[in-house]
Formats: C-alpha cells, structure tokens, sequence
C-alpha cells in the first residue's frame, strides 16, 4: 500500500467547515497543492476520473468511486 494521499486537486478548507475534520488527523492537512497532500488517514484506493489513486480522508470526494 502506498503511505501518501495522491490527490491531485488543490485542497481548500472551506469556512465553518473546522469541525467536519479530526483535529490532528486531518485538519492540519485540508489546505493543500495538487499532490502536495501529506495526510494518511484511512488511505484508500480510487478510481477519479479513471485513474487510480490512493486518497485519504480529506480528499475522497463524492464522485471518486473507491476500488473494490
């Protein structure tokens, strides 16, 4: 298993949204450039526009389609 998120979008912590994040396991981690992500929490493999990609739990998004 990979031991880093391979998101390649940009992340934005969004205002109010604080409190939908784990303090230390995801938080500092939401702001972020396209693969420049360093959170590990709960990686796991999808598919993002067909590609396959290891994202934690900041970065999988609702459209990402998670490998069975």
């Amino acid at each position: 298993m990979k031991n880093k998120c391979e998101c390649n979008l940009i992340g934005t912590l969004q205002l109010g949204w604080e409190s939908q994040y784990h303090s230390t396991k995801e938080l500092p981690f939401v702001n972020h450039e396209p693969n420049k992500c360093k959170c590990r929490n709960e990686l796991k493999q999808y598919y993002r526009k067909g590609k396959k990609l290891w994202l934690c739990s900041c970065c999988c998004q609702s459209s990402d389609e998670q490998v069975s």
